[in-house]
């Protein structure tokens, strides 16, 4: 009788070991992908002209970047001037190390700014130099020391 319980006693611990040795591997495997699987990857430049994949907002997020979705319709006119402002934000500006930019011609009208970041969103319909700075200034993850002084006037 003493050496079934014996025997039973070790397959019990066996299978406790072994299980832990699948749950190891199970756990490595979910957590450390095989390198086939393709990673996702943002674009090289900061200005693009199509969508973001939801795989691609998710990292960009992930970054504390801020997106910046400029929508306007293709038979614009005055387009042009609020696209090369909103581009200067994000190619010569302090906010630029923090910015992506969506440039998406459509049926949009009139021409329309969203800015999206893990602190807040807003969508501008008057877009102008001053609005977009306030906007960034409460929306980008590290907002430049010029925000703070705009604060304390």
């Amino acid at each position: 009788m003493k050496k079934i319980y014996k025997y039973v006693g070790l397959a019990i611990i066996a299978l406790m070991f072994l299980s832990s040795i699948v749950a190891i591997s199970l756990q490595s495997y979910i957590y450390f992908p095989q390198q086939n699987q393709q990673q996702t990857q943002l674009p090289n430049t900061n200005i693009i002209n199509y969508d973001l994949s939801p795989a691609q907002k998710t990292v960009l997020f992930q970054q504390y970047k801020t997106l910046m979705i400029f929508q306007y319709p293709s038979n614009c006119n005055n387009c042009s001037q609020i696209q090369s402002l909103v581009e200067s934000f994000v190619t010569n500006s302090q906010f630029s190390s923090q910015l992506f930019l969506e440039e998406l011609s459509g049926t949009q009208s009139p021409p329309s700014l969203s800015i999206l970041s893990n602190y807040g969103q807003d969508t501008l319909t008057n877009i102008t130099q001053d609005m977009i700075t306030q906007d960034l200034c409460k929306i980008v993850s590290q907002p430049p020391t010029f925000c703070a002084l705009q604060q304390v006037k």
